[in-house]
């Protein structure tokens, strides 16, 4: 589900050949070659280590547009780097669609998913490809095997509410422990697998319905195979079992897992939720429902 927490990127051509990457919220700053990806200058802690994976994405889009253009960058965001909400897809998304833009070659959405799911693959390894298609395509999806499957237009949807760890993880040693349980004990691992499809299946056809409790108590299950696999930690444990002591129909890890935040299904003017994660030192995230997906305007100065 998409939530209204933006990232923006700014694309501006330049007459060079190189790439200035800027992030306005971590003031930091980074400029590459356009074609080795050679670090000429940076400013800023960890700056090469945070805004290289822009650059990969710029590198790409120039490759798929069949441009050679020097590029000035600027990103802002709203999403917590490195807490499960996705903030690399969405600088990704943002990213291609900007550029691809900007050098008059749009893209459709589902090229612009496609170039960030390929990136993201780089990056962390394995990704499902989930967080790309949510931002790219907006609304709540459902998504199997790299593909938008369909598009859940219920009356009635979840109220989340979003609680932060404040945990700092890593995408990819969390789906290398996955990979390790299906090497080393297929049998569980398929058993897991089943489960949680089923408990997905049965998820589509609640929030279809409207049935927000039942969905509640699936989110729970799905929980369980997700402590089962290993990706869970003490800390998202604590703020899940605040959040259902206050009366969420439902609390469980979102993203990778490992720490980053968990998301708890409310009710209306349920405010004991929220009030229940923050004592039990949680940070809430507020991001409301984003029907629309990644958006592109052009500011052409005179």
């Amino acid at each position: 589900m998409a939530v209204d927490l933006p990232t923006r990127v700014l694309v501006e051509t330049k007459s060079d050949d190189k790439l200035t990457i800027a992030s306005l919220d971590l003031a930091i700053t980074a400029t590459f070659t356009s074609e080795s990806g050679e670090l000429v200058s940076a400013t800023g802690e960890n700056a090469e280590f945070i805004l290289r994976p822009v650059f990969e994405a710029a590198k790409f889009t120039l490759k798929k547009c069949g441009a050679n253009s020097g590029l000035s960058i600027a990103v802002t965001s709203n999403v917590p780097i490195g807490m499960g909400l996705g903030s690399s897809a969405a600088t990704a998304v943002a990213t291609v669609a900007a550029i691809s833009t900007v050098l008059e070659k749009p893209l459709s959405r589902q090229e612009i998913f496609e170039a960030a799911y390929s990136l993201e693959k780089i990056i962390h390894g394995r990704p499902s490809g989930v967080d790309q298609a949510t931002v790219t395509f907006g609304g709540l999806i459902t998504f199997r095997r790299g593909y938008v499957e369909s598009h859940i237009t219920s009356a009635n949807l979840p109220i989340i509410i979003i609680g932060n760890t404040r945990k700092r993880r890593s995408t990819g040693q969390l789906i290398s422990r996955v990979t390790e349980l299906r090497q080393n004990d297929p049998k569980r691992y398929d058993q897991i697998a089943s489960d949680a499809q089923e408990i997905a299946n049965g998820a589509i056809k609640a929030l279809n319905a409207g049935n927000a409790r039942e969905v509640g108590r699936l989110m729970n299950q799905n929980q369980e195979l997700l402590e089962l696999v290993g990706v869970s930690s003490p800390e998202l444990q604590r703020l899940i079992l605040a959040a259902r002591a206050g009366g969420a129909l439902g609390a469980k890890l979102t993203g990778g897992g490992g720490g980053g935040c968990m998301i708890a299904l409310t009710t209306e003017g349920t405010s004991n939720v929220a009030e229940a994660i923050r004592e039990a030192g949680g940070e809430i995230i507020h991001g409301t429902f984003m029907p629309e997906g990644v958006k592109v305007s052009i500011d052409e100065e005179e």
